[in-house]
């Protein structure tokens, strides 16, 4: 399910849904059940037959979700799929998510909603295109001491950003000055031990060879 409905809205909601459908390999015997199944999850029997140019957003972001939902997949990649969407059925959803994760469905979302975050069992956090926390909610929670994962995605945010500033400026010192050269047998272990303790292990490796290379000149 992607950010943008790629929809065809000139047909119903009921023709969409046959279409992709028929997309994904759902055997034609099965495809009226399966658009049952997958309308009732998002709450949107009564607009199947109406043409989807006349749908609100919220209706077609429901509609995408259905599509994705049809073909009953064991992977699932939604892209911020309860935006637009009413509380009452943004917990319907979110139901019907715990429900096929616990039959054993791998489920990939990425959302800015902080409440749909809370509801994953493993949260990997990004800012700026780098990974700066990662754990269950509860853990990550505990780890920065917050009540909410929106502060901990400010506060992890945060401390990257500052860890990142230091290193750059005692490498800066370090190459501006030759006399702290004799320090360079001491700086490489402080470096390299906030690098470990406080970027996430993916960036690592990048980081360290930043650094060796910075040293060798």
């Amino acid at each position: 399910m992607a950010q943008t409905d790629a929809l065809y809205e000139s047909l119903t909601g009921a023709e969409n849904l046959t279409f992709f459908a028929k997309m994904q390999g759902v055997p034609h015997a099965q495809i009226t059940k399966q658009m049952a199944y997958a309308a009732n999850v998002v709450n949107l029997q009564p607009a199947l037959k109406q043409p989807v140019k006349d749908y609100s957003g919220g209706m077609k972001r429901r509609l995408s979700l259905a599509i994705a939902l049809i073909s009953q997949p064991q992977l699932l990649i939604l892209d911020e799929p309860t935006v637009g969407i009413d509380p009452e059925l943004r917990q319907q959803i979110w139901y019907e998510l715990h429900r096929l994760a616990d039959q054993g469905v791998a489920i990939i979302l990425t959302t800015h909603v902080m409440a749909d975050a809370e509801e994953a069992d493993t949260l990997l956090m990004i800012r700026n295109g780098t990974a700066i926390a990662q754990g269950t909610p509860a853990q990550l929670k505990a780890d920065y001491q917050t009540d909410s994962i929106e502060a901990v995605f400010l506060a992890a945010g945060g401390s990257k950003m500052r860890i990142e500033a230091l290193i750059n400026r005692i490498l800066k010192e370090m190459l501006r000055d030759k006399r702290t050269l004799a320090l360079m047998f001491i700086a490489p272990l402080f470096i390299m031990t906030l690098i470990f303790f406080f970027f996430n292990p993916i960036r690592t490796p990048r980081l360290i060879w930043q650094f060796m290379v910075l040293i060798r000149h």
